[in-house]
């Protein structure tokens, strides 16, 4: 597992500490969909998402594409940081925190907006005492546990809404269950 450490060189007391994420970009993003529904009270596929769809496109500072190939730890806590975003790029709208993901689709509990946490090739995985709550209007989220918590898959939205790690208790890391 690598941790990166920024600024060891200058004169910083307390160096930043990263860890990098061997999944890559690919598996490590967050987003805030950037549709919405002409009909807002309907749910069109049974809530599968589709690159056609009866929309228009968000143009709020709501929407965003977000990819992380590091993300800020504390490895004393093994707490993330999720608004950091030294290692990160918006691909896309504004940055999405680490760990969060919304939109402005729907009404009716059809959320969009995706994350992804993949932590595969290190020794972390995502605490079980991690929840994600959500918040704003008609909001819902789907979150999936796979691979002992190494990964996570969240689905979040609402007319507008999001999810995000529980402020009380935040993205909390724990050492994986080794095979």
């Amino acid at each position: 597992m690598s941790i990166y450490c920024l600024g060891m060189a200058g004169s910083q007391e307390d160096p930043l500490e990263y860890l990098t994420l061997p999944a890559g970009e690919e598996g490590n993003f967050a987003e805030m969909y950037d549709k919405t529904l002409i009909q807002p009270n309907t749910c069109p596929h049974g809530g599968e998402r589709r690159r056609e769809c009866e929309c228009v496109k968000d143009r709020s500072s709501h929407r965003g594409y977000t990819v992380f190939h590091k993300i800020r730890l504390n490895t004393t806590t093994l707490l993330v940081d999720t608004s950091d975003f030294t290692h990160a790029r918006a691909l896309g709208g504004q940055l999405v925190r680490y760990g969060e993901a919304g939109d402005c689709f729907s009404m009716a509990k059809c959320p969009m907006g995706e994350f992804s946490i993949n932590l595969t090739g290190t020794l972390l995985s995502v605490s079980v005492s991690t929840q994600w709550q959500t918040k704003g209007s008609y909001a819902d989220h789907q979150i999936r546990r796979l691979d002992d918590n190494q990964r996570v898959l969240g689905r979040c939205g609402g007319y507008c809404g999001s999810c995000l790690p529980h402020p009380a208790a935040g993205l909390r890391l724990s050492v994986a269950r080794l095979h």
